[in-house]
């Protein structure tokens, strides 16, 4: 039996892992494309400069990303030239990333940092509590006050980390639905996409309260005997 949970919290721990580092490569990614964007157009961006009128993604606003539902593009469909071939091909967008006519705002980038830098910090205290979790398991020490604190803990970590993942995307939709509309697609809020994350939450504290129901039962019946 031990073997098998081993085995299962390897995996989950890997996927946390992986998770971790394909979050980090897209960051990094991110930053790549951004200076390669740069280096590529110096002389471009040395000419908006003597002229005084800087790149229109630096002039005006920054970009945000949206998801989508097809409305009308699934009959009338957009296009997007293929490479291989020439020639364009109709495409749907699920996902966009849009450019909002709005300055960038130094208080919401901070608010955005803060709270992506909190939700770091509390997966990795769930993860680390997880860890504790399965070592206690594997000491044969399964119904304990300790492991329902751990769980507890793993639980308000990841309701926060997902309070601090859900608050900028819907920030975002508030600035997208002030000044974008997009013919034939709806804008779709974002945030849904890590409903997922409140749902493990949510089951930490199941857990938690049956493993204390359990114990509080043995306690009344140990006083009883």
């Amino acid at each position: 039996m031990k073997k098998k949970l081993n085995f299962l919290c390897a995996l989950v721990i890997l996927v946390v892992f992986l998770v971790i580092f394909k979050t980090g490569y897209d960051f990094g990614a991110g930053i790549y494309a951004g200076i390669k964007t740069v280096q590529d157009n110096k002389n471009l961006v040395k000419e908006q400069k003597k002229k005084g009128t800087p790149i229109l993604a630096l002039q005006k606003g920054d970009f945000r990303l949206i998801n989508l539902v097809p409305t009308k593009a699934m009959i009338q469909p957009d296009s997007i030239l293929n490479e291989k071939t020439g020639q364009k091909i109709p495409v749907a967008y699920s996902q966009m990333i849009v450019q909002v006519n709005e300055k960038s705002n130094t208080l919401n980038m901070v608010i955005t940092g803060l709270l992506s830098f909190i939700g770091s910090i509390c997966v990795i205290v769930a993860l680390v509590y997880f860890i504790k979790l399965i070592i206690s398991i594997n000491k044969s020490t399964i119904f304990d006050w300790k492991n329902v604190k751990r769980l507890r803990i793993m639980g308000y970590a990841l309701l926060i980390s997902f309070f601090c993942i859900t608050i900028p995307p819907l920030m975002d939709l508030y600035t997208v639905k002030q000044s974008v509309a997009l013919e034939n697609y709806m804008i779709n809020p974002t945030f849904l996409d890590n409903i997922k994350d409140l749902f493990l939450a949510l089951g930490c504290f199941i857990v938690a309260e049956t493993f204390a129901i359990g114990l509080k039962l043995k306690e009344e019946q140990d006083l009883t005997i």
